[in-house]
């Protein structure tokens, strides 16, 4: 299969979430990777991948870093869909499947990773 990429839905994520470099806006880069990499351990862990059990887990990654529901959700929104737009996200998650919901966060988690080392430059975008 290849590459999964929802390349400017993703842009678009790290644009809003990761600060450029003098920025002080957003969220550090190692913040949102490590929520990202948290949220992927707690789905992985499901038994029971039903719409309570996927709210369970992106409740519990926000309550461990302090954040509201829509700031762990987002990201995995993002990931799944390609858009900042989508059905609740529990219900998107258990529709698209276990292993293609894991597979896709994985390949976002992977592509926020090579943000992360190497920022995002202004393109004029």
């Amino acid at each position: 299969m290849a590459e999964y990429t929802h390349a400017l839905g993703l842009r678009a994520l790290v644009a809003r979430y990761l600060p450029r470099p003098g920025s002080h806006r957003g969220y550090a880069p190692a913040v949102i990777v490590e929520t990202v990499v948290l949220l992927l351990q707690e789905l992985q862990a499901l038994k029971d991948w039903q719409e309570e059990s996927i709210h369970g887990a992106l409740s519990k990654v926000a309550a461990v870093y302090g954040l509201k529901l829509g700031k762990v959700a987002q990201p995995l929104r993002v990931a799944l869909t390609g858009t900042a737009v989508s059905p609740s996200i529990d219900k998107t998650a258990r529709l698209l499947g276990r292993e293609r919901t894991l597979e896709r966060l994985m390949s976002a988690l992977q592509y926020l990773e090579r943000e992360r080392d190497n920022p995002l430059t202004d393109k004029g975008s």
